[in-house]
């Protein structure tokens, strides 16, 4: 019995050069989406390895558990970079801000 043959193809990338690549607006939504979410996930990470509710740790920054759980989230616009710093310091991590260039693609 033949098995059928299955053509897959990345989705992602799919999408990506019929809808994004070349349009300058939409490529800077995306790097600035992937960058709040990546950002989220780590908080995320960070603050469940610490055991802390989202109360705990904005108790520990001077924050509201709502304004965590936005940046968890990637919900938000404009956070001052001093909270982060605050963030970071509590849950005894690294804050990392790089400006790479427009070329440079991470894995």
């Amino acid at each position: 019995m033949l098995e059928p043959q299955i053509s897959t193809f990345n989705v992602c990338d799919f999408l990506h050069k019929r809808y994004i690549e070349g349009n300058p607006e939409a490529e800077a939504y995306c790097i600035e989406e992937r960058e709040r979410v990546l950002l989220g996930g780590d908080l995320y990470r960070l603050r469940e390895q610490a055991g802390w509710t989202h109360e705990q740790l904005a108790a520990r920054v001077g924050a509201t558990a709502m304004e965590i759980e936005r940046l968890e989230d990637a919900d938000y616009e404009e956070i001052p970079l001093s909270l982060f710093r605050k963030i970071a310091d509590v849950l005894k991590a690294r804050l990392e801000i790089r400006l790479r260039p427009v070329e440079y693609d991470e894995p």
